[in-house]
């Protein structure tokens, strides 16, 4: 899609803004492989999933647990510097495989978590 500047002028005092949209675009979407995994999540930083998709380029985790919270981060995640995710939450990040996801829970407590990878 190719288009030239546009001017849109505005009442009340003089603005005016100019609007950029030239160019070309494209959509992707599952173009390569996807896939769903299990992982069992402890009080040790686990990777979510243990061996991500390859060429994945987004993946959606789900906390599964009725009772207990999970925290995702870095290798060096743990309950104070993860990020939340509470009883039956979910999450999209648009992440490479060459990047991993852990999870850690609180001490004595696991959690199932159901990933989706697309790639």
């Amino acid at each position: 899609m190719t288009s030239k500047y546009l001017d849109h002028a505005f009442d009340g005092p003089t603005k005016s803004i100019r609007t950029l949209s030239q160019g070309s675009s494209s959509i992707k979407g599952l173009s390569v492989d996807q896939d769903t995994k299990a992982t069992l999540v402890a009080d040790v930083p686990t990777p979510i999933p243990a061996i991500p998709l390859t060429a994945r380029n987004h993946i959606s985790i789900h906390n599964t647990s009725v009772t207990d919270k999970l925290y995702i981060g870095k290798i060096t995640v743990n309950t104070t510097t993860g990020w939340e995710l509470d009883i039956g939450e979910k999450t999209n990040v648009d992440i490479t495989d060459a990047i991993l996801i852990y999870g850690v829970c609180a001490a004595g407590k696991s959690v199932i978590v159901k990933s989706w990878e697309v790639a």
